[in-house]
């Protein structure tokens, strides 16, 4: 957990000490950039998979044969980061390592309202429905107050 986040954290377990009546219903989100990061994943290890098979040299040469099967007849990219780059830009959005991320979210949040702010599970509800994907800014948990 970052300072930023166990910060906000001590805030609403604060809150949620001080109102005994209140719950919270916790929407999980998957911002562009949390995408991005898990496509550059996907791309960087089916790139590992493609040296380890083929017993490339290594990782840039493994980029390097990727990019020249995927994109036949274009310019060679100079570094295996602008290959990775160009290979993220057409992979498809990673939905179940999405879900699965706003599910740890989920979870590592209520963990620390649960544990370290006191704060009964019960209190904790995850909003019904999927998780907000593709939204900008940074990933998140938001918070509302339900009856």
């Amino acid at each position: 957990m970052t300072g930023p986040m166990e910060e906000q954290l001590k805030r609403v377990g604060e809150f949620l000490r001080n109102s005994p009546g209140i719950r919270l219903a916790l929407a999980s989100v998957v911002s562009g950039a949390d995408l991005t990061a898990l496509r550059t994943q996907e791309v960087t290890a089916r790139l590992q998979r493609l040296q380890r098979e083929r017993r490339l040299p290594d990782f840039a040469a493994a980029a390097a044969r990727a990019y020249a099967e995927r994109f036949p007849g274009k310019p060679a990219l100079k570094t295996p980061e602008e290959i990775v780059a160009a290979l993220r830009e057409i992979e498809p959005t990673p939905e179940v390592a999405g879900r699965a991320l706003a599910a740890r979210r989920l979870e590592v949040t209520r963990e620390a309202l649960a544990k370290a702010g006191g704060i009964d599970p019960q209190r904790l509800q995850a909003k019904e429905g999927p998780a907000a994907s593709g939204d900008p800014g940074a990933g998140r948990v938001e918070f509302t107050i339900v009856p």
